[in-house]
């Protein structure tokens, strides 16, 4: 029998759905059963990227998290809430990067000066642990 092949689109969208369900501070038992799923196997599964739910299920994440669609599927993040929700997933060198990157975004990639002095403060706050961004 041939094993399943787990796309990186799957993945994402289970790491998404895990996010959504850390940021509630749910077991995956409690998830599974907010949004109707008897099988907490089948759950674990969604989280790894294994198993699809149906649109009824994202339908009613949507609903009892306050997240969108297109959020969940594709990473779009429309609010803050979404927005803290993929926030926190990150990594703390991603984080960092990311939080760079939406300055730069705010600048219009122009490196103003209160850009430079950014860099320069994260420099300082870990010589040591600094992220080549």
């Amino acid at each position: 029998m041939e094993k399943k092949k787990i796309s990186k689109l799957d993945r994402q969208i289970g790491l998404r759905i895990k996010s959504i369900r850390s940021a509630s501070k749910l077991s995956q038992e409690k998830m599974a059963a907010k949004i109707g799923l008897e099988s907490l196997t089948f759950y674990q599964n969604v989280e790894k990227g294994k198993n699809r739910l149906s649109l009824e299920h994202y339908i009613k994440i949507c609903d009892e998290f306050d997240v969108t669609l297109d959020f969940i599927l594709r990473g779009k993040v429309c609010d803050n809430k979404e927005f803290e929700i993929f926030f926190d997933s990150l990594a703390p060198d991603n984080k960092v990067r990311e939080f760079i990157n939406i300055i730069l975004k705010l600048c219009g990639n122009k490196k103003d000066n209160y850009v430079n002095l950014l860099f320069e403060v994260y420099k300082r706050m870990g010589e040591a642990n600094a992220v080549d961004i």
